[in-house]
């Protein structure tokens, strides 16, 4: 019985060598000296990944309490994440965009968030940085999209949506009335923002708002992909519901009535090759700037 428990361990202690030198060959990210300062998880391979799934995006404020750095690395397996905590740091990050491309980000989103497949992927990549002139889904639809949300007429459209749905609510509260004040204003702006840029055939209700805040509560776990059903399961799901509402909404021509800005994404979408439900998926990753802003 002795002999059967020691053999046992021995092996599980040599799968464990093996599976933590095969991390080491395959899937540990490589380090360039210049990159911010890595942050070790306090357990080895997995100890960001629990910080996350414990507590949520609160994690990198006990790491910033904890460390005091404009800026830092963490590595979870295969993937990197910057966090900038200096707001000089942010603001010369957004003013060198010679220096700095977005466009490493919007590959990522695609592929991890949205979950595009090869074909989608490929119409992402097509001449993405537009070395080769304005054309490409990505030039054309930022090109696009920077002109739909300067200063004008299509921006000025939704905000007097999300002000003219914003004000009902507000003028409709009653002395004595009590509510959680957080709760309730994330639910109205999530419904007045919504249809404010999908226009009147969004169709917003509890169970959809939830499923977005849930996505977006796990969303670096999700992004990992590091059996994201198991350590991400209610992310995975309202990512899915989230996939299949945008599905039934471009399916329909939703976005014919709604704002210009997601007039110009499906159009750039489908011209350069994107499918229905590419556009869907990407719409999903687009709630991330619509809704926590």
């Amino acid at each position: 019985m002795i002999a059967s428990y020691s053999s046992t361990t021995i092996w599980v202690l040599a799968l464990m060598v093996v599976a933590y030198l095969l991390y080491l060959r395959f899937l540990r990210v490589k380090r360039d000296p210049r990159e911010p300062p890595v942050i070790p998880p306090t357990i080895p391979l997995i100890g960001h990944i629990v910080g996350l799934m414990r507590y949520g995006t609160d994690y990198y404020a006990m790491i910033n309490s904890k460390q005091q750095l404009p800026v830092y690395t963490l590595e979870i397996f295969n993937t990197k994440t910057y966090v900038v905590n200096s707001l000089d740091m942010v603001v010369a990050a957004q003013r060198n965009t010679k220096t700095l491309s977005f466009n490493p980000f919007l590959i990522f989103t695609s592929k991890a968030m949205s979950q595009y497949d090869k074909a989608g992927m490929a119409v992402v990549r097509n001449n993405i940085e537009g070395a080769q002139g304005k054309w490409g889904y990505i030039p054309e639809m930022l090109e696009a999209v920077h002109h739909t949300l300067a200063p004008g007429p299509a921006l000025d459209k939704m905000n007097h949506t999300i002000l003219n749905k914003l004000c009902p609510s507000i003028n409709g509260l009653k002395d004595g009335d009590t509510f959680e004040l957080s709760a309730w204003i994330r639910g109205l702006f999530s419904v007045c923002s919504l249809q404010a840029v999908y226009g009147p055939d969004w169709i917003s209700s509890p169970e959809l708002t939830e499923a977005f805040w849930d996505f977006e509560r796990d969303i670096t776990i999700l992004c990992a992909n590091i059996f994201p059903t198991i350590l991400a399961g209610k992310a995975y799901k309202g990512r899915q519901l989230l996939f299949d509402v945008f599905v039934e909404y471009f399916r329909k021509g939703g976005q014919e009535r709604g704002s210009e800005l997601v007039k110009v994404r499906h159009s750039a979408g489908i011209r350069n090759g994107l499918t229905l439900e590419h556009v869907a998926r990407g719409e999903t990753a687009l709630l991330l700037g619509i809704l926590p802003n």
